[in-house]
């Protein structure tokens, strides 16, 4: 009977144990803190665009010439007008350069825009030149400086008989002309025939001074033109031109402006130079047209719709030189 009751309270014992294994949960496993940073991703900027807005009469360029530039370095913007005109302002990155400097300095800490405007140097004295672009009825007139409302020209012809010019023609207006006129091409000539022009400013209804007195020669009909002594011309590329009256032609590179000087004759024969009226290099001829010399001036920097061009006169003369036949 005792084996019978120890036996019973041990089964009671284990069913206890057992009911308190089942109503007891499970300790949670340990949640440690982390101490770790997050990562964050930084992107430096290691350039920046340079952006010239280029503007009418006259140019932007960068020195270093670069469209991008590292980070905090240091940008000359220069601003270059065309002939006869001058710096206004600067603006955009630039607006607090004043505009008697030429030049804006910039530090490439961010994205810039650089633009300047140019207006016409009416301080400038009033500077007169006729240019022949080989047409027989036309000369074409250019000035620099002075101010005005409208322009005004005359001319008067040379007249071989009395080796004179004639006597002065009436001051005309130049249709159309404003303030901003610098530039007409005077039609309806007598070919082969020497004009000299003049133009004066008009303001307020009043007449100014005359300018200097300039001289231009149209060409003749069916022939080469002529580049005579003291007279400006212009190529375009195509066109042979002759000097003086030698038995020679040659092309003048589009757009180059060429004066003819007087010649002579020297221990070699006959010597005839052209220059261009750029730089006032100078480039010689036999009077059969082979190369005797030529002086080049340092090749200049020059507007053009809006873009600065270096001009290599050495590579232009070599053209012509190339392009000389002969001709009698």
């Amino acid at each position: 009977m005792k084996r019978l009751a120890v036996i019973a309270a041990l089964l009671a014992l284990a069913a206890i144990a057992a009911e308190l294994v089942a109503g007891s949960e499970p300790a949670p496993p340990p949640n440690p803190t982390s101490t770790a940073t997050p990562t964050r991703t930084v992107t430096v900027q290691e350039s920046f665009a340079l952006t010239l807005r280029q503007p009418a009469n006259g140019a932007l360029t960068a020195s270093p010439e670069a469209t991008t530039h590292k980070k905090d370095a240091s940008v000359t913007v220069t601003a270059t007008p065309r002939a006869g005109y001058r710096l206004t302002a600067w603006g955009d990155d630039c607006v607090a350069t004043p505009a008697l400097s030429t030049n804006c300095t910039l530090t490439m800490n961010a994205n810039k825009t650089v633009s300047a405007t140019f207006g016409l140097d009416q301080t400038l004295p009033l500077k007169l030149t006729v240019v022949s672009d080989g047409a027989t009825d036309a000369l074409i007139l250019e000035w620099t400086g002075g101010a005005a409302d409208k322009w005004q020209y005359r001319a008067r012809t040379w007249n071989q008989e009395a080796y004179a010019f004639r006597a002065w023609g009436q001051w005309t207006d130049i249709p159309g002309s404003t303030s901003q006129t610098r530039r007409h091409r005077l039609t309806n000539l007598t070919s082969n025939t020497g004009y000299n022009i003049e133009i004066r400013p008009v303001v307020n209804g009043v007449a100014g001074s005359g300018s200097n007195v300039a001289e231009g020669i149209t060409q003749i009909s069916n022939k080469a033109p002529m580049i005579n002594p003291g007279q400006v011309v212009e190529g375009d590329g195509r066109t042979e031109w002759r000097l003086h009256n030698l038995s020679f032609v040659f092309v003048i590179p589009d757009g180059m402006r060429l004066r003819a000087g007087e010649g002579g004759v020297g221990t070699g024969g006959v010597s005839v130079s052209v220059f261009d009226v750029e730089t006032g290099s100078s480039l010689s001829f036999s009077g059969f047209g082979k190369e005797r010399r030529r002086s080049i001036k340092t090749p200049t920097r020059d507007v053009q719709g809006g873009a600065v061009i270096t001009r290599n006169i050495g590579v232009l003369f070599d053209q012509i030189v190339a392009s000389v036949r002969f001709s009698p």
